[in-house]
């Protein structure tokens, strides 16, 4: 999916060449090298699943999570605040949600009130599950992005999307920076390692590269 986003970004669409225009886009290829080259796709080389350590990682073991949230905070905090990024340093801010129990109402009344970042995409490979969804939170303006790509991507199923937050959910990328972020936009891509629901066939690297653009 991701192979696909790029290359249709980088592409002489008109559309492509309107987001590079409109967005900056930052793009982290992969949060679990070490555990992945051999052979895991959800834990470290600790056994620790890394989309579960997003409240509170720890920079000795989750060394991938620890620094990418920092540096999505600091994003947060360009061009808003020069003290906040500073100032969540001195809370520390990964910590703070594992006292008050995943509760938006730690973050301070220093956030910024406007986040510069616009979206937030995690994009996931789902062992059980058929067809493309999405995963959003309680955010009702989270539905449009998931409606659209029901309507223009191959694949992609509407009803199989969810955006509740569940208790034990509140370790993932999407829920910690949903809570720390305040923006609606944030997700995570769910593609069956299968196929689609009503079609007998296997996805191929170029169906999921398919996908990737249709996101876009």
């Amino acid at each position: 999916m991701l192979r696909g986003m790029i290359d249709f970004l980088l592409s002489n669409h008109a559309e492509a060449q309107q987001l590079r225009t409109m967005f900056v886009w930052k793009i982290v290829p992969m949060l679990n090298p070490d555990g992945v080259i051999h052979g895991n796709y959800r834990c470290n080389l600790a056994g620790h699943d890394l989309n579960r350590r997003w409240q509170n990682p720890d920079p000795s073991v989750h060394p991938e999570i620890y620094y990418y949230k920092r540096y999505i905070l600091k994003c947060k905090g360009e061009n808003n605040n020069s003290d906040y990024i500073q100032q969540q340093c001195n809370r520390n801010i990964f910590n703070s949600y594992l006292s008050a129990g995943g509760n938006s109402s730690c973050v301070s009344s220093t956030d910024p009130p406007n986040s510069n970042i616009a979206m937030f995409i995690d994009l996931h490979g789902h062992s059980s599950k058929k067809n493309i969804f999405i995963y959003g939170c309680s955010d009702e303006s989270a539905k449009e992005l998931p409606l659209l790509a029901s309507k223009i991507v191959r694949g992609f199923s509407f009803k199989d999307c969810a955006f509740e937050i569940e208790s034990k959910k509140e370790g993932t990328a999407r829920v910690a920076l949903w809570r720390d972020l305040q923006i609606p936009n944030i997700f995570t891509v769910e593609s069956s390692f299968c196929s689609f629901e009503e079609e007998n066939f296997h996805f191929k690297i170029k169906d999921y590269e398919e996908v990737g653009k249709g996101l876009c």
